[in-house]
């Protein structure tokens, strides 16, 4: 797993974009893509996109490879009505929640931009924002999905070390069939300099573990629409 999100170093004052760089494959442009669920946190993979004209990641094994990462390729989709073509696209699991995260190549000072957005009517969705520090996670932000046009936006500047990580969350709120979310999420390194430390990916990875644990104690609320 490790391998798998290590990525190549960064510029001062350079920004990442999840949907520019997103391709399909872990650790494009610095971001990866994870499942927490009951039973641990888990890469996602390249799978047989269930949308089709998208590029994704997903969960093998789990009912429609969900929770999963979409991007377009630029034609819209005929199997997913609310499938845009400007931001990702995400949905959780039936029993799992989808994490997207940044991880910083080198040491230096990142503001970051996440908004989500409720492109279903029955979206019921929690959402949160942390960061991942010293294998630690510290709650930045949280929000609630509830509808089309709905938002949770977070944005703010975080100081981290190599391998650490500012991460988005969408939880599975009560209507999972109906939780397709948009998501832009861009990091900013303002500066900084140096070189990805091994011990500073092992934190990280730790640290996707307390947030699998602390998503298995959030409490989530039921939505039931006439």
């Amino acid at each position: 797993m490790a391998a798998a999100l290590i990525s190549s170093g960064a510029h001062a004052a350079t920004t990442c974009d999840a949907f520019t760089s997103f391709n399909g494959t872990q650790a494009a442009g610095n971001f990866s893509w994870l499942s927490s669920a009951p039973n641990g946190v888990t890469p996602l993979s390249s799978e047989s996109c269930v949308i089709n004209n998208t590029i994704c990641l997903g969960l093998p094994g789990a009912p429609n490879g969900l929770p999963g990462v979409f991007k377009s390729t630029g034609t819209a989709s005929t199997t997913h009505t609310y499938m845009p073509l400007d931001r990702l696209l995400i949905h959780p699991g039936i029993s799992s929640s989808l994490l997207g995260a940044f991880v910083a190549p080198t040491a230096g000072e990142y503001s970051y931009s996440i908004q989500l957005d409720g492109l279903t009517a029955g979206t019921s969705a929690n959402t949160f924002a942390l960061v991942v520090r010293n294998g630690q996670s510290t709650t930045l932000g949280t929000g609630f999905l509830l509808g089309l046009g709905s938002t949770a936006v977070f944005n703010g500047t975080q100081t981290l070390a190599a391998g650490e990580s500012i991460l988005i969350g969408l939880g599975n709120a009560g209507n999972y069939s109906s939780d397709s979310t948009g998501l832009r999420f861009t990091v900013t390194q303002l500066g900084g300099n140096g070189v990805p430390e091994p011990a500073a990916w092992a934190m990280m990875i730790a640290g996707f573990g307390l947030v699998g644990g602390a998503m298995r104690r959030r409490t989530t609320t039921t939505v039931t629409y006439a």
